[in-house]
């Protein structure tokens, strides 16, 4: 009996215990009965001291029912608090520019099954969606590149002493004269014309304006923007093609063709072309501006069978069907063979495009 009475008097002292460091409103609850455990006691102890007095609705052993005594003076009521949720941070949507950069230049393939004699010097309907014909007063002007929805760009001297209302935007057409199948073209008035503020028309640096429409295109496979290059991107020391309308011949009296052309042509360096065109009629002391690239150069392969403001396309070094408009044409000395023609170099202008597309 005595040794009854002892055990009993022990189990007493451990409540007693137990319940000077459980103060109300939280109170003892046998072990496996508590849902929120404020603070475990021993495990010798059948209690722990619950937080709220709130029960195990389920019967089990909440998850730290037998974790070993701590000692503690005080509850740490923050460490207890259940976890906080994880927040998932929006992400946000890529700006009308991004979504842009992440679409544009991409090549079409041959939708149409479009053929027709020779097809090396022709794309096919659609190849090149951002090939822009300008029109004034319902004649055809010359070349542009659709560079955004709402957006076209072309050579500054095409449109410095033209109004705005004069300009008529023509996209998606391939054939003038409709002698083939081909996709619907869209045309598009002119709200505004900017012109690169230091444009200089004697020697065509900074030959570049924009025209922005008095209603953007909705883009569809035929009629879609070409990648800006990077400030800075340099094309040296690739083959790009030249793409747009043109001529039959090179000769200043010919007449323009009716169908879209196309030719591949190297860039060539600075260095060399500068040397070429200083033994013409531009003199020896002559020196290529900053803002212009040469391309061309080679037999049959001139930028003078185009028009003025049409595109030099360079294919992006990871992605071979998507391209930069490396240039547009802005002259040539068309009476010379084997002569490079020059192209506003659009890498050069990466952040002024950026800042008004």
């Amino acid at each position: 009996m005595p040794r009854y009475w002892a055990l009993a008097a022990l189990l007493v002292g451990c409540i007693i215990s137990a319940a000077d460091l459980c103060e109300p409103p939280n109170r003892l609850v046998l072990k496996g009965h508590c849902a929120n455990i404020l603070l475990g006691f021993d495990p010798s102890s059948p209690y722990d001291c619950c937080g709220d007095a709130y029960p195990n609705a389920e019967g089990r052993p909440p998850y730290n029912a037998f974790k070993p005594a701590v000692p503690i003076r005080s509850p740490d009521v923050n460490a207890l608090q259940p976890p906080p949720k994880y927040i998932t941070a929006a992400i946000p949507s890529p700006s009308p520019k991004q979504r842009l950069q992440e679409h544009c230049g991409q090549e079409n393939e041959n939708l149409l099954n479009f053929s027709m004699p020779e097809a090396e010097k022709h794309p096919w309907p659609g190849q090149y969606p951002w090939l822009i014909a300008l029109f004034s007063n319902g004649t055809y002007l010359e070349g542009a590149s659709l560079v955004a929805p709402g957006t076209v760009l072309t050579a500054a001297y095409l449109v410095m002493n033209r109004n705005a209302d004069d300009i008529v935007v023509r996209a998606g057409d391939f054939d003038f004269l409709l002698r083939a199948e081909q996709f619907p073209p869209e045309e598009r008035r002119v709200a505004r014309i900017r012109i690169h503020e230091n444009f200089q028309y004697q020697t065509q640096e900074n030959n570049l304006a924009l025209l922005y429409l008095k209603s953007p295109y909705k883009l569809r496979s035929h009629i879609a923007p070409v990648c800006s290059p990077g400030q800075g991107k340099s094309f040296e020391q690739k083959r790009c093609i030249i793409a747009g309308w043109g001529k039959r011949v090179v000769h200043p009296y010919t007449t323009f063709t009716d169908v879209q052309i196309k030719m591949d042509v190297p860039i060539v360096s600075r260095a060399l072309c500068q040397n070429q065109l200083r033994q013409t009629r531009l003199r020896a002391d002559y020196n290529l501006p900053e803002s212009l690239l040469c391309a061309g150069g080679e037999k049959g392969k001139d930028a003078c069978f185009f028009d003025g403001g049409s595109a030099l396309l360079c294919k992006q070094d990871h992605f071979p069907y998507r391209y930069d408009l490396a240039g547009i044409f802005s002259f040539g000395l068309c009476e010379l063979e084997n002569m490079p023609s020059t192209f506003t170099n659009l890498g050069m202008f990466g952040d002024w495009l950026h800042q008004h597309i």
